[in-house]
């Protein structure tokens, strides 16, 4: 591309050129050349690329489905929600829901005497009054292949 922009800065007629070298100008003349190649590399190699990760979009997907499905699961993270929104109540209205990052927050909440986390109470909560929520995780299916 240097050698043909030089060429033509130094106005030497484009018929001295081979077939292939005047096929080169005009073709250096393409905007956007570059994205333009990217993207029809990426649409001829699509479907390969699909293909490829066919396999993994499904687990993610049955993991999904699961964890959608999952009515223990549902009753945990109302408990939780529940939580939050007593926690919050003199600061805020009342949450219809929240993030999936804020559940990090769950270990970064500790009692006065540092001894125990927001975690630690409410699963010791669900295991004295919910008790059949402990077994959530028999609901959970194809998380180990979701995760890779």
């Amino acid at each position: 591309m240097k050698l043909i922009h030089n060429y033509e800065c130094e106005g030497r007629p484009l018929d001295e050129l081979s077939e292939e070298d005047r096929f080169m100008v005009r073709f250096s003349k393409i905007p956007r050349l570059s994205q333009r190649i990217s993207t029809l590399t990426f649409m001829g190699n699509f479907p390969e690329s699909v293909q490829l990760i066919q396999p993994q979009l499904n687990a993610i997907i049955a993991a999904s489905m699961s964890i959608k499905s999952s009515s223990k699961l549902k009753k945990i993270l109302e408990i939780i929600l529940a939580f939050g929104n007593y926690m919050n109540s003199s600061k805020r209205e009342a949450a219809y829901g929240f993030r999936l990052q804020s559940l990090d927050l769950l270990l970064d909440t500790k009692s006065t005497d540092r001894k125990q986390t927001l975690l630690h109470y409410i699963v010791s909560i669900i295991q004295e009054k919910y008790p059949q929520l402990q077994s959530f995780y028999t609901e959970l299916h194809f998380l180990d292949k979701a995760a890779l």
